[in-house]
């Protein structure tokens, strides 16, 4: 199939289905992007000559949408659009800027569209309105009986584009920014300034995330998600010879409208929304007096908002109220000091009260990812071939206001998690490939514990790293409570096992049985081909000595299930030079 000969049917289903989603008067944004894979890396190129933001309300859809159509061959283009309507025409395309919704919809990849429909209805969601199959997976839509207004928020800024020359040779660089209610330029680019969304913006997002989560949706959720037009062809890797595919209507019911209350429980589903909870729990440094460095440094930042050019003022202030937030400055002195500087002095306390609240979010959120470890990443391993530490060390804060026991609990929460130590005949001990040791000292569990774990202290706005001091060791080497917490080992060995209900151990620690095998991968095969191959060259005196045999590799396969002495093995023969070494 040709594009040319699926284009009159697919401008139709193209159409029918944007007259469902959207009314009239909506404005559609249109986004053709060619996705390909060069080496093992994804890329993307956005053809913004083509972007387009059209309405139906002079009956013209149709005519954009076949437009579209017959460029997209030529370029390799995939025709995206906005499921959300627009706010405006050019530059409303960011969440923070919808202000509409007239349905709710999932991605899943992956998966047929008799398998989306299975998920959604054991996630216990209605049947959906529309169902596409994009040559990917599904798209499943709910189509509103009335539209999801974001009322609680102003009519949202345009966001202007400016691509700034670098010099021959070099990409240019982009530059975005908005006017604030002062009309004053600000750049996205800046931190703690760009609009967080609403509350109904908000939570209308956690509702979508919280439907993604349920049915094992893509995790780009946002309110200004595009997705693939039903009615086009699935270009992926074009340029690299890969056919295109069609993306299809499966179902299309606009009778089957529902009212986004009955959506409403899926947001408490929301990982994002739940991480927000506990970020909110997160306690901010107890107000202090500033003096000495600490009070010079504030007083600079001070210094900085009050002479910060236009465009760059909304980020010298937030980050004088990080600062303030950070050092422990109490609200009412850091108002005191800024009152009568900069945007502070224009936009009074109200303006204040904004930048202060976004300035502890962030502080609390800096806090979570540290406390949680949110911003490590790791190099996995096989556990039996190697103990090699994470690319980024774990983080851990010592702080005069965290307890001891807090912060032995996050050790011993980390030591388990990782696999790290072990505990063993009521020892600590570290496993290194096939060898397994013993953790002797505090002194000994340092060195091992700085490969794994980076501790510091925060100060002001600067953070001081340092190695578990001695004491903290010393607490929790002697501390049998977090030592027992460890994982168990009850047998360590560098042969395959049998444990619990004849499984085969796979290399490493095996939860179940506590059998550490420090081994290669082996798996069960069928025949004993294998068997005869490998004994083959040895004489046994008769068919019962051959059984013997088999029976003491058996033996080592099972030595978890033997209790108390274990069965040894005597060979013997007539003559030097038969090949008892070998065989043993």
């Amino acid at each position: 199939m040709t594009d040319s000969d699926n284009a009159p049917d697919g401008l139709d289903d193209a159409t029918r289905f944007l007259r469902a989603l959207f009314e009239p008067q909506d404005i559609i944004c249109f986004r053709p992007i060619e996705t390909w894979t060069e080496g093992a890396k994804k890329q993307s190129k956005v053809i913004h000559s083509d972007m387009t933001w059209v309405s139906d309300q002079n009956g013209t859809l149709k005519v954009h949408v076949l437009r579209m159509m017959k460029m997209a061959p030529a370029k390799h283009a995939n025709l995206f659009f906005g499921v959300a309507p627009r706010f405006n025409h050019k530059h409303f395309d960011l969440a923070w800027q919808v202000r509409k919704l007239n349905a709710l919809w999932s991605d899943i990849d992956h998966v047929s569209t008799d398998e989306a429909l299975a998920r959604c209805n054991g996630a216990g969601l209605p049947v959906p309105s529309i169902v596409i199959n994009s040559g990917n997976g599904a798209h499943v839509y709910w189509l509103l009986d009335s539209p999801y207004m974001i009322d609680d928020a102003s009519a949202p800024p345009a966001v202007l584009t400016e691509f700034i020359d670098q010099g021959p040779g070099k990409k240019k660089k982009v530059l975005k920014w908005f006017k604030d209610e002062t009309g004053e330029r600000v750049e996205l680019t800046a931190k703690g300034v760009a609009p967080k969304l609403s509350n109904k913006g908000q939570f209308a997002q956690d509702v979508l995330q919280g439907i993604a989560a349920k049915i094992g949706g893509d995790a780009t959720h946002d309110l200004s998600r595009l997705l693939r037009l039903p009615g086009t062809m699935n270009r992926k890797d074009a340029r690299g010879g890969k056919p295109p595919v069609p993306c299809t209507i499966v179902e299309l019911d606009q009778s089957r409208r529902y009212a986004f209350d009955q959506f409403s429980s899926f947001a408490a589903q929301s990982p994002d929304a739940q991480r927000r909870v506990k970020i909110a729990a997160v306690p901010l440094p107890q107000p202090k007096k500033l003096f000495g460095k600490r009070l010079e440094k504030f007083e600079d930042a001070v210094a900085r908002c009050a002479i910060a050019e236009q465009g760059s003022r909304s980020e010298a202030d937030f980050a004088a109220c990080a600062l303030a937030v950070r050092s422990g400055v109490a609200k009412v002195d850091a108002w005191a000091k800024l009152q009568f500087v900069g945007k502070f002095a224009e936009g009074g306390e109200r303006y204040f009260e904004r930048t202060w609240a976004r300035a502890e979010e962030k502080a609390r959120e800096q806090k979570f990812e540290v406390l949680s470890g949110a911003t490590k990443t790791r190099t996995k391993s096989n556990p039996a071939t190697t103990n090699t530490a994470p690319t980024e060390r774990h983080s851990i804060e010592l702080s005069p206001f965290v307890p001891v026991s807090t912060t032995l609990r996050q050790i011993t929460d980390y030591l388990v998690q990782e696999r790290v130590i072990y505990r063993r005949a009521e020892q600590g001990v570290v496993v290194d490939g096939d060898r397994i040791g013993p953790v002797l000292s505090p002194q000994q569990f340092i060195g091992l514990i700085s490969a794994h774990i980076e501790f510091y202290k925060q100060e002001s706005e600067s953070v001081s790293h340092t190695t578990l001091p001695a004491n903290l060791a010393n607490a929790w080497f002697h501390n049998p409570h977090e030592q027992k917490r460890l994982p168990c080992i009850a047998l360590f060995t560098r042969n395959p096992q049998f444990v619990q209900g004849w499984r085969l151990t796979q290399p490493g620690f095996d939860e179940d049985s506590g059998v550490y095998y420090a081994g290669p991968a082996v798996a069960a095969r069928e025949g004993t081909q294998h068997l005869d191959a490998m004994l083959e060259g040895f004489c046994f005196k008769k068919p019962a000595d051959r059984t013997n045999l088999i029976g003491m590799l058996l033996t080592t396969l099972c030595t978890g299930k033997f209790i108390g002495s274990k069965p040894g093995v005597i060979a013997t023969g007539n003559q030097p030079s038969l090949g008892k070494t070998t065989l043993m």
